[in-house]
């Protein structure tokens, strides 16, 4: 065959598999264009629609040229047949270029029924749907394949694969990449100069967050199980806070306030998916420390809470990307500057997996995480080797949050059983609720506990190794060391995992251990306090003096002999439901005193009351019998909120 109808066959395969893509990233536009608003500007939306359609294009080359070479050898078989096998190889990949197109969409419908409340299904049985309504369709398309009575693929290939098609296709092409990597300028990380700040020279800062680690569930805070020895042993020598409280019930707005000091009213991370942006982008700690001569790291495990998805990379000397999809997020962060798109890169890498289970459980179970605890400790440790001292080194693990897989020896440990082993099994416990689930259900929740429990065992066997690793490199001795969470993780009160706008005890509760260098002795602090003063905790180690931003005071003016009346008290605020660009109107903000928590519902402008122990089902709202106490911790919430309530009162 001639070497032009070769070329004339791979850019029709092209010009449909782009065809196709496009079609099917346009519906995945409208579906997500609307959340996007919420925490993006026009300009950075614009910016991640371009990079999606480059992404998209891309994806159609791969595969129309992986379709051209596998049937390469049948169109080459017979030279006196080759237009007869042309014409019927493409009209073949016309076929199946409709097909996936066709599937798509039934996967999208599928997806906004159920968003929108008009079907009610569990992931598996959304699958389940969607796979029954798509045999008739494979076996049409088949049919029409055999018989070859589809003249109407005939002059939908015609259609795109004229010159004007692939010109237009071309120059769109271009116009897109252009478009991209001139609005990435803007976003795209870069390195500051270090200020002319006089350099200190503290201890050394090592900081380890876990995902999804409710204090409730370490040995070294009560619980039943020996669940923590490791940092058991390493809270002999630390101060432990036991009232603890995160900011808010998922990751982005805790991590930007852990690292900022300020509430995510102020921060303006309110959805998963929002960074911090303009001023607030020069708000973090590590930026500070990093400005004073500190050499800065980061091991994080979990896009969400990466760096370079939040807007503060350019703080950090070292900073690889996630595992596994490594090289996704760096070149969707670095070619385009869309911190969206790479971590929807790094979890269609996780999801395709969890699809296969579902259609297959038995030969595609996922048993093993592909984020597991020690992949992040190893990577901490050879940040470590990179840095000079001083240095402020963030490991931020991906457990023990869900799904809950964990393997040997801590498999097994806690729940003997086979039960609860694969990411399916997880979600079929909860149903059709989602999150939410029936009382009922309650005993096999507590076995989903169990493998939590399990999980977290195997994330402080690593943090033990690592912490042996730091010692024998004789850096601790000079190093401050943090444990932390950004969230905790429910199993009570209808409620499994986290997020959501109730603050459940369960998913606020997190621990905080600060070993400082040369301490040998445990000190517990009952105080409750919250994520804000953990930076400026953290300026306070290092010597540096806190900036006016911050909320509160460190957590040193908390300690026995020297406590701050002014920083008790532990506040949280979810909202998701507003817009980062426009006033604070809805959600719920909630204050903890030690004894007692009130959550302010903005939407209603109503509170309820709750004693703190029974705050983890929060079904007794001692409001009514209590006013004097409601209203006082109210006036709380009003009065350390201005940004709020000032605006609102003033509306009023």
């Amino acid at each position: 065959m001639r070497r032009g109808g070769l070329l004339e066959l791979w850019l029709r395969l092209v010009c449909l598999a782009a065809v196709t893509f496009l079609l099917v990233l346009v519906l995945l536009i409208l579906l997500g264009s609307d959340g996007w608003l919420a925490f993006e500007t026009g300009l950075e939306l614009t910016n991640e629609i371009a990079s999606r359609i480059v992404v998209a294009l891309g994806a159609a080359l791969v595969v129309a040229t992986a379709a051209f070479l596998v049937t390469l050898p049948y169109i080459c078989w017979r030279p006196a047949q080759a237009l007869e096998r042309q014409a019927r190889s493409v009209r073949l990949a016309t076929l199946l270029a409709i097909t996936v197109c066709t599937l798509a969409l039934l996967g999208i419908l599928i997806r906004w029924s159920i968003a929108v409340g008009l079907l009610s299904l569990t992931n598996r049985e959304a699958i389940r749907l969607w796979g029954w309504l798509a045999v008739p369709l494979l076996v049409g398309m088949a049919a029409c394949a055999v018989s070859g009575r589809d003249r109407w693929t005939d002059r939908y290939s015609q259609s795109v694969s004229g010159r004007a098609t692939r010109r237009l296709l071309l120059v769109g092409a271009a116009a897109t990449v252009l478009t991209s990597a001139a609005l990435a300028v803007e976003r795209r990380p870069r390195k500051s100069a270090r200020t002319l700040a006089p350099r200190v020279r503290g201890p050394n800062i090592v900081l380890v967050t876990f995902d999804a680690l409710s204090a409730e569930d370490m040995s070294c805070y009560g619980y039943g199980l020996p669940t923590t020895p490791n940092m058991d042993a390493f809270a002999r020598s630390s101060h432990v806070f036991s009232n603890y409280y995160a900011v808010s019930t998922f990751t982005t707005s805790c991590i930007a306030s852990m690292l900022t000091g300020c509430y995510p009213s102020a921060t303006r991370v309110l959805h998963f998916g929002g960074s911090l942006r303009g001023q607030s982008a020069d708000w973090t700690v590590s930026r500070l420390l990093h400005n004073r001569g500190y050499g800065t790291g980061a091991s994080v495990a979990n896009p969400g809470a990466h760096p370079a998805c939040l807007g503060f990379a350019r703080d950090f000397d070292v900073l690889p990307s996630p595992p596994l999809a490594d090289v996704l997020m760096r070149e969707a962060t670095t070619m385009f500057g869309s911190a969206l798109l790479a971590t929807d890169l790094h979890f269609a890498y996780e999801f395709f997996p969890y699809v296969a289970e579902q259609l297959s459980p038995h030969a595609f179970a996922q048993t093993h995480s592909i984020t597991p605890p020690r992949w992040s400790f190893q990577q901490g440790a050879a940040i470590l080797r990179q840095l000079r001292d001083p240095f402020f080194l963030w490991v931020h693990v991906f457990a023990p949050h869900y799904p809950y897989l964990p393997e040997a020896p801590y498999l097994r440990r806690f729940l003997p059983t086979d039960e609860l082993r694969t990411h399916v099994e997880f979600n079929d416990m909860v149903g059709r609720s989602g999150y939410n689930y029936s009382l009922g259900k309650q005993a096999q929740i507590d076995k989903g506990r169990l493998r939590y429990d399990e999980w977290l065992a195997q994330a402080d066997g690593e943090f033990g190794r690592f912490m042996q690793e730091l010692g024998r490199t004789g850096r601790l001795e000079d190093t401050a060391v943090i444990v932390s969470a950004d969230h905790g993780e429910s199993f009570q009160g209808g409620f499994l995992g986290h997020g959501g706008l109730q603050h459940l005890r369960p998913i606020l509760h997190i621990p905080l251990l600060v070993h400082l260098p040369g301490q040998n002795f445990r000190q517990d602090i009952a105080t409750p306090v919250d994520q804000t003063l953990l930076a400026p905790t953290i300026l306070d180690i290092a010597g540096v003096n806190q900036p006016t931003w911050m909320s509160g005071p460190s957590l040193r003016t908390v300690l026995p002999g020297e406590r701050d009346a002014s920083a008790a008290g532990a506040f949280a605020q979810v909202l998701s439901t507003n817009s980062a660009f426009r006033p604070i109107t809805h959600g719920t903000v909630g204050v903890i005193d030690g004894r007692n928590q009130y959550v302010l519902d903005l939407d209603s402008a109503k509170g309820a009351l709750f004693d703190l122990a029974e705050a983890h089902e929060q079904r007794r709202d001692r409001s009514s019998s209590e006013p004097l106490l409601a209203a006082a911790l109210r006036r709380r919430i009003e009065q350390r909120f201005p940004d709020i309530f000032g605006r609102r009162s003033g509306q009023a």
